[in-house]
Formats: structure tokens, C-alpha cells, sequence
């Protein structure tokens, strides 16, 4: 294992955890077949924060250290959680429930599919039992069954408006100060269109275009 410090040590580990990293980093090091305890051993070590002698944030410690990506270590932790929620409730249902039957994720790629039911292992463990039915639930099978529960829908909605015919305000003359603020805001719109939108954020973008219209349809 290469370790890749960042800078000074802001906030020191004791020795205990000094040691409970060492531990977790060997699992993490050799553990890479079982998704679980790679898994567990991350979420320790991010919600305990032992990565902070060496590193400001976990995503830089992942990156550093293991290099993997950010969305890579969360998929590993969220892996491992599911898991082992489902084995929990399967080992704790009766003997007569359907729940003792369900088949464990067997790897990373086949719970990854049942993510979205963290929290909820009973409806992930429904979900491993239906993909049995065709034989081994495979992680194509699982993120089909997930599928078929959760149909992607497209709901068009319509909005009908009504106008209403109002008398325009009557026009009245602008004092020197709002003829120069218009203007003012009328040269900032001009140059602000010279801008390519990609070239600043979206937001911003967007506020500007909405103060140039306000100020253009002042004058």
C-alpha cells in the first residue's frame, strides 16, 4: 500500500486509531473478493474520519490511497449495507417466513442492483426471491425484477391559463436618473450577450439574462 500525504497533519489519530486503520486498511488491502467487509471497513473509516492525519476529505483518501473514485467507494459501501441488512432480517424471521428463504447477493454487482431498497431489505429481500424463480439470480435478473416493480413513467402534465385583457398603465416620463440607470443597464446587457453561455455558470447565466430583461423592459 502506497500512502500519499497531502500536507500537514491538521488533526492528528490517537493510537487507537492509528491502530483500528491499519486493521481496516489490511481488510480493505485483501479484501477486495469480498465486497462486504471492503465495504464495511470503508464506512468506518469514513464516518470515523481515520483518513484525517493524511487527508482533508474521504473522497481524497479514496482517490490517494486506493484510486478509486468517490462514486466507486460509496457503490462499495452501499453494497455491503444492503447486504448485510438482508441477511439480518433473514436471520432473524421465523422459521415459517418466506424471508428464510431468500438467497444473499453473492457479489458487489448483484447487490449493487438493490441499492435503492437500503432501509428497506424486506422489499429487497421480495426482490432477490423473484429473480430466483428463473434459477440463480444474476444481477441481470435482479435489475430486471427491480425494474418491473419500479416502471419508469412519463406523466405530461397540462396547465391551462386564462387571459385576462388589462388597460396598460399610463405612460409617464422618466426622470434623468432612471433615463441614465436604463441606459446603464442597457450597455451591460449588450455586453453580456457577447458572452458564450459555457463560459460562466448556469445560475449566473441566468440571473444576468434576468436583470438585463428587467432593465431593457424598462426603458
Amino acid at each position: 500500500m502506497t500512502e500519499v500525504l497531502t500536507g500537514e497533519v491538521v488533526d492528528p489519530l490517537t493510537d487507537e486509531e492509528f491502530a483500528d486503520r491499519e486493521r481496516l486498511e489490511t481488510v480493505i488491502t485483501l479484501g477486495f473478493g469480498s465486497f462486504v467487509e471492503v465495504g464495511q471497513a470503508l464506512t468506518e473509516v469514513n464516518e470515523r474520519r481515520l483518513y484525517r492525519d493524511r487527508h482533508r476529505t474521504f473522497v481524497d483518501y479514496v482517490e490517494k490511497t486506493w484510486q478509486i473514485s468517490e462514486s466507486r467507494a460509496y457503490q462499495l459501501i452501499n453494497a455491503a449495507a444492503i447486504t448485510l441488512e438482508i441477511s439480518t432480517v433473514v436471520e432473524e424471521a421465523p422459521d415459517d417466513s418466506p424471508l428464510r428463504s431468500t438467497p444473499l447477493p453473492q457479489n458487489e454487482s448483484q447487490a449493487r442492483e438493490l441499492t435503492a431498497y437500503i432501509g428497506q431489505p424486506e422489499l429487497a429481500a421480495e426482490v432477490l426471491r423473484e429473480a430466483e424463480q428463473g434459477g440463480v439470480p444474476t444481477a441481470g435478473k435482479i435489475k430486471a425484477a427491480v425494474k418491473r416493480r419500479n416502471p419508469k413513467t412519463t406523466t405530461t402534465t397540462t396547465v391551462t391559463t386564462e387571459t385576462v385583457e388589462t388597460e396598460p398603465a399610463p405612460a409617464r416620463d422618466r426622470t434623468p436618473a432612471e433615463k441614465r440607470a436604463a441606459d446603464t443597464a442597457d450597455r451591460a446587457a449588450q455586453n453580456f450577450c457577447q458572452y458564450l453561455p459555457q463560459q460562466v455558470e448556469e445560475r449566473t447565466v441566468a440571473r444576468l439574462e434576468a436583470w438585463c430583461r428587467k432593465w431593457r423592459d424598462a426603458q
